[in-house]
Parts: C-alpha cells; structure tokens; sequence
C-alpha cells in the first residue's frame, strides 16, 4: 500500500525509462507498480500509464500524460546528504543543465529540479550565530554544487577581518538617464544581473528608505534598504543581510556582520555618455567572486544602453 501522500510527477512518455533511472542511482530503491493505458485510451494501449517506485524509503509515482505540463524550480525533490562523497555522488549522477546549477540546486535530464543539501548546513541555520549565519549563506550563495568544508569554514571563520571595498567603473555610451533607467528598471535589470545568478531579480522599491530584496530564482539572496535615491547621479545601498529558505534576515541580530556594508552606484555625465562608477564592501570570501562577476554584469549593461532597441 502507497503512502497517505507522496508526490506524483508528470511526464510526456518517460515515465518507465524516469524510474529506472532514478532507482539506479539511489540505494534501497524499485519500481513497485505499474499500470498501463488500455485499449481507446489518449496513448497506444500498453503504454505505461503510472509508474511508482521506492527511492530509498520515499514513494513517487510517475504519469505518462503527454507534452502538456511541464517541470519547474517551483516543486523541487530535496536529497539530505551527510558527507561530501555523497553529496558529489548525486550531484554527478543527477545534475544535466550545468546553466541551471546553482546554490545546490539542479535540473535533471527529465526538467526534475532537486535540491542536493548536507544536513550540515541545515544544522548551521538551526544555531543562534546569527554572524556565523550570514557568512556561511554568503559563501553558498555563490555556489553551485555545495562545498561542506567550505561552508563550515565561513561559518566557523571569526569575523576579524574588515570589508574590503571593491571599485569598478565602466564608460557607456548613452545619457546617465538611459544608463539609469536600464539599471535599475525591469526587465533589463534581470538581464544584466544574470551575471551574478541566473533567475535574477528584486522585490521592493528603490526610493530612498524603502526595504528592497535582491533574489535569485529559488527565492535565496539579500535585503536591502536604500540609504540613499538621487535619479541620474546617485544610488546607495545598504546591505542588511541574506536570506534563506528557513530563517528570514533580522538587521538587530547581524548588525556586528554586515554594517557597514553599502552598493553605492555613481552615474558620472561625460561628453559622449556616462561613467558609471560602483563601490562595493565585500567580505574577503566574496572577493573572488565578485571580481569575476561585476566586470561581466556591467559589460552585459553596457551593451544593452548600447543597443539600438
């Protein structure tokens, strides 16, 4: 007998072949049941109708349904993983769409989203180091598949060392108005932020005072207020904090961890375009990370305030 409630997942035609594979790669698992279209049905009769299968302990059905429906990130399978061996182990196994990687999260060869996470890091998040917290989730965030020591590293690490402040500027031509506009306004702004993950965006409002939230696509990422909202010329943000599927950011409990940490933006009008300037702290384990990616996201912003549209 099936569990009360289990998850069921749609599929065009694959769900026999979905279900060989998935209980190959994990241990204790089978198929168990198989029903199959009849005569008259919207598939040739024989074909698989429901597959359900045992991945270690947990029931999922799979359904031949046809091309109507298809996966997202919005229902994703969650594997809880103890060492890095087998948190590579499923990764390796599981992960085919290397743009989709991200914070542990990845797409199958079916669209099936999973989430491969060590216990440790949930373990992290259920503690009271709110400083500890946030320099572990600023080091995941720049993950794809996760590093358990690394992670533990920048929870662990005493946060004695000050924010580097890091300064890129770039010139483009069109008017600090244009340069502004396409920054800060939607949808350009999703795409020259895919540089730093995809699925990109915010939540909030950019006037000064006012609380903003900076995600990717999983719902993962920081908040935000604007410190300061001078149109054309100026923006300064004040990072409070990140945010995480299971604790939301207090300012209070990280004050010690992320102030001050401001984005300030610098739109500068020179003959033929614009200087934009940023000044970004940083902890020194984003460093790395930063320097690869802000000099490709303003080259991305560069070209789309270049453009003819």
């Amino acid at each position: 007998m099936k569990p009360r409630v289990h998850p069921c997942l749609w599929f065009d035609r694959q769900a026999e072949e979905v279900a060989q594979f998935y209980t190959t790669v994990f241990p204790n698992s089978r198929v168990t049941e198989i029903t199959r279209y009849s005569a008259g049905a919207p598939m040739p009769e024989g074909t698989a109708l429901t597959v359900s299968f045992d991945l270690d302990g947990q029931t999922i059905t799979a359904i031949n349904g046809g091309p109507h429906y298809t996966h997202s990130p919005a229902m994703s399978l969650v594997v809880t993983c103890t060492s890095q061996d087998e948190l590579d182990h499923y990764w390796a196994a599981l992960s085919a769409v290397p743009e989709a990687e991200q914070c542990g999260w990845l797409v199958d060869r079916y669209g099936v989203s999973w989430q491969i996470v060590p216990q440790q890091v949930m373990d992290m998040l259920q503690t009271p180091d709110a400083a500890g917290k946030q320099r572990m989730m600023a080091a995941l965030m720049q993950m794809h598949k996760l590093d358990i020591a690394a992670l533990q590293n920048a929870f662990a690490a005493p946060n004695d060392r000050p924010m580097k402040t890091l300064h890129f500027d770039i010139f483009i031509q069109a008017a600090p108005s244009q340069v502004w506009a396409t920054m800060l306004q939607l949808p350009t702004y999703e795409r020259w932020t895919s540089a730093f993950c995809e699925g990109s965006r915010f939540e909030g409002s950019w006037d000064e005072g006012q609380k903003i939230r900076f995600l990717n696509a999983h719902g993962l990422g920081m908040e935000a207020e604007i410190a300061a909202h001078r149109p054309a010329e100026f923006i300064s943000i004040r990072h409070l904090g990140m945010i995480d599927q299971v604790t939301e950011v207090n300012a209070s409990q990280t004050e010690s961890a992320w102030s001050p940490c401001f984005e300030n933006c610098t739109f500068t009008d020179e003959a033929g375009g614009t200087r934009l300037r940023v000044d970004c702290d940083v902890f020194c384990n984003c460093e790395d990370w930063m320097l690869q990616t802000w000099p490709k996201a303003l080259q991305t912003l560069k070209t789309l305030c270049e453009t003819p549209t």
